[in-house]
């Protein structure tokens, strides 16, 4: 993709890559007046999803979390407000505070489960329809419909769906309701928090809809960068009903996992099974 001359009006100086971009091409751009921001562009087949980014973004920060301001987008790229982070992660300190933010925002009740439009996970469409309940919502657009695409993609084998789906059939019995609906980043993991001195400084790259927090969790402890202490930091803010781990932790992650398995290809379906056996199916 040619490299822009020009952002917001003004004369681009530098451009340089930054990690982290799966998707799309990820720069920082250092303008004529002195300023810094971040770029992302080359959405290609994944148009409208840029937007779609920008949208969530703006979600979370009027909730208060420290997300990049968006500074102009369209279909093929979204220029958003530099914020100055090392690439370094999160230190002792830096976890408690990541899950101090996190108990925060999912302290405030929400309207109900799903989300009011559509978002993504990564390349992966992520349906918010209405439920009345978590529990019927995790299984219907969290378990049982992205195990069904894996399998028409030809990445899950049918023992391995029918023992999800005998997970779903019994669902209410392994996870619990949360006291209200709670805002969710939807994708938090190491890779999505920006930290400076150890300390988090902002959360990018959201997948957001409403339901229970503790699913945040276990992405969190997944691929980090949660360990057991942070989730116990977590619960001294909003505490946890007996059996978070490893029972309802495993029933989450089979989500991400699922996830995982349709963007990176059967080296999850390990991890899966896995899940199932700590879970008995």
């Amino acid at each position: 993709m040619a490299e822009p001359a020009t952002l917001l009006g003004r004369r681009v100086r530098r451009l340089r890559p930054l990690g982290g971009g799966c998707l799309f091409d990820v720069r920082a751009a250092d303008l004529d007046d002195g300023r810094r921001v971040v770029v992302k562009s080359g959405a290609g087949g994944l148009a409208g999803q840029l937007a779609l980014e920008a949208r969530m973004l703006a979600d979370l920060g009027a909730a208060g979390v420290a997300v990049p301001e968006v500074l102009t987008v369209d279909d093929d790229q979204l220029v958003m407000s530099w914020i100055e982070h090392d690439g370094g992660g999160l230190d002792r300190a830096g976890r408690d505070a990541l899950a101090d933010q996190l108990a925060q925002l999912h302290a405030r009740p929400q309207p109900g489960f799903g989300y009011d439009y559509d978002t993504v996970i990564g390349s992966l469409p992520q349906p918010n329809p209405a439920e009345p309940t978590w529990c019927a919502f995790f299984r219907a657009h969290r378990l049982l419909g992205p195990a069904a695409r894996a399998r028409e993609e030809g990445l899950l084998d049918a023992g391995l769906h029918r023992r999800l789906e005998a997970l779903a059939a019994r669902l209410d019995e392994l996870i619990v309701e949360p006291p209200h609906p709670e805002l969710l980043h939807g994708d938090l993991w190491a890779g999505n928090v920006l930290a400076r001195g150890g300390r988090p400084v902002a959360w990018i790259d959201p997948a957001v809809y409403r339901g229970h927090g503790e699913i945040e969790l276990a992405f969190a402890r997944l691929f980090g960068p949660f360990d057991r202490r942070t989730v116990e930091r977590y619960a001294e803010r909003r505490p946890l009903a007996p059996g978070f781990e490893p029972t309802r932790a495993a029933v989450y992650q089979l989500y991400h996992l699922l996830n995982h398995l349709r963007l990176f290809g059967r080296g999850y379906l390990g991890a899966i099974a896995g899940r199932l056996d700590t879970l008995g199916f």
